[in-house]
C-alpha cells in the first residue's frame, strides 16, 4: 500500500485561517508596514511606465468603481483589477523587495492581493498586516517544501509560480474564509501558477506579478461564494508538487509554518532594495561603484571590465546587449557599465535613453563575466555570495568587491526617502511624509477605506493620463 502523501494544502489552509500573530509583538505588524510602504513606493514610480499605461488601457472597460484603490493613482475600482494594476506597477522596475529564499520577490504580489481584499471586506490595518505575516510565512515555507532552487534553475519565476498560492491563502484569511474553503481556494490558484524567465527583461516580467495577484483575488472570491477545486490539489499525483517540485519536501512545510517568523529572521527577512533593477546585479554594482572616481576622466580607455560570481549568479540576468530600460534591469554587462559611468545608481540609470547612450552600450561590450566558486582576490568567500569587478585601463587594473547584498535598512526615515524619490522620479508633488505616515498608522485604523485619500490633510489627486 502507498503511503498517502503529506496533507499539504490542509497543513497551509489550517496555518492560514488559524495563525496566532498578534502573540508576536508591534516587530512583526512594524516590519510588515515597512514592506507596505516600500512597495507602495515602487507602485507609484511604475505608474508611467509604458506596460502599465497599456495594462490600464486594456483593463479599461472592466475598471467599475469599486472599494479597491490603484495606489499610483488613487483611483478607486473592482478588487480583481486593483491587484492586477498594483501588482503591475509594483513590479515593473524591479524595486520591491526581494528574499533570497523565494529567489524573488514576495511583497509584489502579496501586498496588491491583501490590500484589494482587506479594502473589500473593511478589515481593521491590523488584521491586514497580519496576513501579510501570515502570507511572508507561507511563502517560505512554500519555497523550502519544493525546493525552490532547482524551480527557478528550471525556468520557473519563483515570484508568481510559488507566491500566487501565499497570496491566495493569505487573502482567504482576510476574507473569512475557514479552512476548507481555503483548501479551495488554493486549489483554484494552484492551477493558475505560472510564470517563465525567459519574460525576464520585457514587460511580462511585471505582468506575472499582476496575474498571480489578480488570480488569488479571484480565488479567494470564487471560493468563498462556494466554488471548488482539488482540496489536496498541492500533494496529489498530478498537483502542484509533482509538477513544480524537483523533487519536493512537502512534508517540510509544518515546521517551516510553525517555526519562528520568517519575517523578523536575519536570514529569511525580505531585503529592502537600494537598486531598481534585478537583485543579481546588486553586488556587481555595489563592487564597481568605488572604482566609478577613478574612472571619471578616462572611461573610454578602459580595455576590460571583468565581473565574477559565483557559479549559478548570472541566471536571472539574460540580457547581454540591452536597448530598452527593462532589458538593463537584467542586464550584467549595462549594470557594471553605468554603475562605472555614473557613480550611482537610481531610477534614472534604467531608462531608454540611459541604456543606449554611446558610452554605455560602448562599455557594457567590454564586460566579461566569469563565475567562480571562489572569489579571485580577496579571500575566501565569508558570505551567501559575492561580486568582483576587475577594471583594465590605461596599464592598471583597479578591483573591487562587495559580499554582503546591498540593501537599505526598513527605518522610517530610509523608507520614507526612497518613496520620496519615487515620487520625484514621476513628477507628482504628493507628500511623502504623508502618505508614509499614513500607512505606517495602519495598526491603529479599525477598518480600512478607499486610500484616494492617504493624507488626512490633503487628497492624493487623480491623474488624467
Amino acid at each position: 500500500m502507498n503511503p498517502q502523501p503529506y496533507p499539504a494544502t490542509s497543513v497551509i489552509a489550517a496555518f492560514a485561517a488559524q495563525a496566532e500573530v498578534g502573540q508576536a509583538g508591534p516587530a512583526l505588524r512594524e516590519r510588515a508596514s515597512a514592506a507596505l510602504v516600500d512597495t507602495v513606493a515602487g507602485a507609484i514610480a511604475g505608474r508611467s511606465e509604458p506596460g502599465v499605461a497599456v495594462g490600464r488601457a486594456v483593463l479599461a472597460d472592466q475598471t467599475s468603481p469599486g472599494p479597491a484603490t490603484i495606489w499610483a493613482t488613487g483611483a478607486q475600482v473592482n478588487p480583481p483589477v486593483a491587484a492586477f494594476l498594483n501588482g503591475l506597477s509594483g513590479h515593473v522596475h524591479d524595486y520591491d523587495d526581494m528574499t533570497d529564499p523565494l529567489i524573488g520577490h514576495p511583497s509584489a504580489g502579496l501586498w496588491p492581493t491583501l490590500v484589494a481584499l482587506g479594502q473589500a471586506h473593511r478589515v481593521s490595518g491590523a488584521a491586514l498586516l497580519d496576513a501579510y505575516a501570515v502570507g511572508y510565512q507561507i511563502d517560505v515555507a512554500l519555497d523550502r517544501a519544493l525546493p525552490v532552487g532547482p524551480h527557478f534553475r528550471q525556468g520557473w519565476h519563483s515570484t508568481s509560480t510559488v507566491g500566487v498560492i501565499a497570496a491566495t491563502a493569505a487573502g482567504g484569511r482576510l476574507a473569512g474564509l475557514d479552512s476548507t474553503q481555503i483548501a479551495h481556494a488554493i486549489g483554484l490558484a494552484a492551477t493558475t501558477a505560472a510564470g517563465s524567465r525567459e519574460n525576464f527583461g520585457t514587460d511580462t516580467k511585471s505582468l506575472h506579478a499582476a496575474l498571480m495577484a489578480y488570480h488569488a483575488v479571484l480565488a479567494v472570491r470564487l471560493a468563498g461564494a462556494g466554488f471548488t477545486a482539488n482540496p489536496a490539489q498541492l500533494e496529489a499525483p498530478a498537483g502542484y508538487f509533482a509538477v513544480f517540485g524537483q523533487p519536493g519536501d512537502p512534508a517540510s512545510l509544518g515546521a517551516a509554518l510553525h517555526g519562528p517568523w520568517a519575517l523578523l529572521s536575519p536570514v529569511d527577512r525580505p531585503l529592502v532594495k537600494p537598486y531598481p533593477s534585478c537583485g543579481s546585479t546588486h553586488r556587481p554594482m555595489a563592487a564597481a561603484l568605488p572604482l566609478a572616481a577613478q574612472l571619471a576622466d578616462r572611461p573610454d580607455r578602459i580595455e576590460q571590465v571583468t565581473v565574477t560570481v559565483p557559479p549559478g549568479g548570472f541566471i536571472p540576468l539574460i540580457q547581454h546587449r540591452p536597448v530598452t530600460s527593462l532589458q538593463g534591469k537584467f542586464s550584467a554587462e549595462y549594470a557594471v557599465a553605468a554603475a562605472l559611468l555614473d557613480g550611482q545608481v537610481t531610477l534614472d540609470t534604467f531608462t531608454d535613453r540611459a541604456v543606449n547612450r554611446p558610452a554605455a552600450q560602448a562599455l557594457l561590450r567590454k564586460v566579461v563575466l566569469r563565475e567562480s566558486p571562489c572569489p579571485p582576490f580577496g579571500g575566501p568567500q565569508l558570505t551567501t555570495g559575492y561580486a568582483t569587478v576587475e577594471v583594465e585601463a590605461d596599464g592598471q587594473v583597479l578591483r573591487g568587491r562587495a559580499d554582503a547584498a546591498p540593501e537599505l535598512p526598513p527605518t522610517r526615515p530610509v523608507l520614507t526617502a526612497k518613496l520620496a524619490g519615487c515620487l520625484d522620479f514621476v513628477g507628482l508633488d504628493w507628500s511623502a511624509e504623508a502618505i508614509a505616515e499614513q500607512l505606517w498608522s495602519l495598526a491603529d485604523q479599525p477598518a480600512l477605506g478607499p486610500w484616494n485619500s492617504l493624507s488626512p490633510e490633503r487628497p492624493l489627486p487623480v491623474p488624467t493620463d
